[in-house]
């Protein structure tokens, strides 16, 4: 028996990636899935780092990564998705027809591909849960937070992002004791010797490992990150990517946020193939079609 051909793979399950294979199944996730299949590979667990954080519409206005992970998980599951867990792509060939996706165990075949790793590259660490802070804002917002006098804080990064992020901390916490680490520590370390790890994300900004696995591939990156338009498109036909992973302004919002307007591209491409004409993504615009809105410019 052959392997089956998915409509679309997914790479990497945080909340874009969840996002992004939900609305390619079925348009608007408000609708049932109906015609396509598809698959999400997440090289941790289902949700990754942001099951650890809150979603913040305003300063009170918030609720836990968790229940955001949960939902989106069970939308995908019910949306007839393959979910994937602790299985990492190794390698992609996307000028192939149709596309493969590797991991150690397995080749994916993919009519479609969506890249959605996100931009943490240390995926075991979130076992630690709350020992654990990924670091984006100044020092003068993430002093206040630090424990208090005990075992030190570890700043995990590279370059000299981490080292510059240290110095700002003693500045201000200076009965803290700040240790920058290179690698992550072991969780057993990190349990006994650490009261905070402290991971410098600014400092991947520059380079990543989690698109190492594109390889030589077409997909144009930049410091980083990978380049994409508005709508996920890539530059390589039915290739799209999505979340943290294309652009700096991190957070749960913007990874949703892109994950499904490529996640809608995707849908639009995959019924046009196989029906022929558009699908029907907006019931409630105007009868004559976008062309109608009042605000659109002639």
């Amino acid at each position: 028996m052959s392997d089956p051909v998915f409509d679309v793979a997914v790479v990497g399950g945080g909340p874009a990636g969840l996002i992004c294979a939900i609305t390619a199944m079925t348009g608007l996730p408000i609708n049932p899935p109906r015609h396509f299949s598809g698959i999400v590979i997440e090289k941790h667990r289902i949700g990754q780092f942001a099951r650890y954080g809150k979603l913040r519409i305003t300063h009170k206005w918030h609720f836990s990564g968790r229940k955001l992970i949960e939902f989106l998980e069970a939308e995908a599951r019910g949306s007839r998705l393959q979910l994937l867990e602790h299985e990492e792509v190794s390698d992609v060939s996307l000028e192939e027809s149709p596309m493969v996706v590797r991991t150690s165990q397995r080749s994916i075949l993919a009519r479609k591909v969506a890249l959605c790793t996100g931009f943490f590259p240390h995926a075991d660490l979130l076992d630690l849960g709350t020992l654990v802070r990924p670091v984006f804002s100044p020092a003068e917002i993430e002093a206040p937070h630090l424990p208090a006098p005990g075992l030190p804080v570890a700043i995990l990064g590279r370059g000299d992002s981490p080292h510059r992020l240290a110095e700002q901390l003693r500045r201000l916490r200076p009965e803290r004791e700040f240790v920058v680490l290179g690698q992550p520590p072991s969780p057993d370390e990190s349990r006994s010797r650490w009261s905070r790890i402290l991971v410098d994300y600014n400092s991947y900004t520059l380079q990543t490992q989690v698109t190492d696995f594109l390889g030589s591939s077409a997909v144009q990156r930049r410091n980083g990150y990978i380049v994409a338009d508005a709508n996920g498109n890539t530059g390589i036909p039915g290739v799209v990517a999505a979340g943290n992973i294309v652009t700096p302004v991190s957070g749960v919002l913007t990874a949703l946020h892109t994950g499904f307007l490529a996640g809608l591209n995707l849908h639009v491409q995959l019924f046009r193939e196989r029906f022929g004409h558009e699908p029907l993504l907006f019931p409630w615009l105007p009868t004559d079609g976008s062309a109608a809105h009042p605000l659109r410019s002639s």
